[in-house]
């Protein structure tokens, strides 16, 4: 074990500051004022952007990494079911993110085609609609990827 000391370290470490960005990002964003105005002063959420990414892509990475040395003594059977299983775990994700999505939009006044919406002043991505992408659902996403990948990866090298 002690030879995926560095890919488990990384691993940890990528997964404990992706959770610290999507929290601080979910914590900076702005609620719609009560009395309908716009807020102009941007958002610092935007900052927590790139820890998010970079973390979430090295926990892809490195989480295919390790998960491809731990499934080496599955046998095809057992992949197969790690692979269903999984996929199975992301299509529960999708549906919630989507949701979360759409509950969202209807939230903000719909998108940015309606005028009175809050998505309206600045597109998709601003101060009130950081937790649309940055969400539980999204970090459970990035969890479980490495999983289906490794899964996917294990199966065709054995056949």
């Amino acid at each position: 074990m002690a030879k995926y000391k560095k890919k488990t370290l990384t691993l940890i470490l990528s997964m404990l500051v992706c959770a610290i960005s999507f929290i601080i990002i979910n914590l900076l964003n702005f609620d719609i004022p009560a009395n309908g105005n716009r807020s102009g002063n941007g958002n610092l959420a935007f900052a927590g952007y790139p820890f998010a990414i970079v973390s979430a892509i090295l926990i892809i990475v490195y989480g295919t990494k390790l998960n491809l040395c731990l499934l080496k003594s599955l046998n095809k059977l057992w992949g197969i079911l790690f692979l269903i299983a999984t996929v199975l775990i992301q299509v529960m994700l999708y549906i919630g993110f989507v949701n979360h999505f759409n509950d969202k939009i209807e939230y903000l006044g719909g998108g940015p085609e309606n005028p009175n919406s809050f998505i309206v002043d600045m597109e998709w991505v601003n101060t009130y609609t950081n937790d649309m992408y940055f969400n539980v659902y999204s970090f459970c996403t990035v969890l479980v990827l490495p999983l289906i990948i490794s899964s996917l990866i294990r199966l065709l090298k054995k056949t």
